[in-house]
């Protein structure tokens, strides 16, 4: 009996390597792109949820004092740090001396733990030196600074929004914003909350992080 040759195995080519790795590629980037899409959407939620949290609890602080609260001014009554007792975060605010000014080096431990409501997660920041504080994510409108109510229409007027990056101001300052000043490291929008409670997507000049 006569045995049949068996056909030589036939391997890949160069070719056909290189269309498998380029359609590889190609998946692994529209992947990367769909995650990266999500990841944003997640944050910019987060954020606006960030954004209306804080409008309650700058009202809240209103209603307790009859003022809206104050901006820039670096002291316990600006607005980032009196309306920590108002979300709960009260025991940050316990660890400052209220004998001393907020950015006193004696306050940095306590002025270093900016609080997770007072924070973008879209931003990275790195520390550049021993003494450095947390920057403001967010800022409030500096016209309504010490105004007992809104007369200018709860519903077109801002009163939190994303903080520019530049100038990079201390979390613990109080910072205030004007519509001038609005931008954002999410992409293509900037969250703004209003007076009246709603929080919008603008559209606005993307910022670039610090990272």
């Amino acid at each position: 009996q006569t045995m049949k040759p068996q056909a030589a195995r036939r391997g890949f080519t160069l070719v056909e390597i290189l269309v498998v790795l380029l359609v590889l590629t190609v998946l692994g980037a529209l992947a990367a792109s769909a995650l990266l899409a999500v990841r944003q959407a997640a944050d910019r939620c987060s954020c606006a949820n960030n954004v209306r949290q804080l409008i309650i609890a700058v009202d809240s602080r209103r209603c307790q004092t009859g003022v809206y609260p104050l901006v820039g001014g670096a002291t316990y009554e600006d607005w980032s740090l009196s309306v920590l007792t108002a979300v709960e975060q009260g025991n940050i605010l316990e660890q400052f001396d209220r004998q001393l000014p907020p950015g006193d080096d004696a306050n940095l431990a306590a002025a270093r733990i900016r609080p997770a409501l007072l924070t973008c997660p879209s931003r990275r920041e790195l520390p550049l030196f021993e003494t450095w504080i947390p920057s403001a994510h967010y800022g409030m409108n500096g016209e309504l600074a010490g105004e007992t109510a809104c007369d200018t229409g709860t519903a077109s007027t801002v009163l939190i929004s994303e903080a520019p990056m530049e100038p990079a101001f201390a979390w613990v300052v109080g910072p205030g914003i004007s519509t001038g000043e609005l931008g954002s490291i999410h992409h293509g929008v900037n969250v703004i909350g209003y007076v009246d409670g709603h929080v919008e997507f603008r559209a606005l000049p993307r910022l670039q992080s610090t990272e």
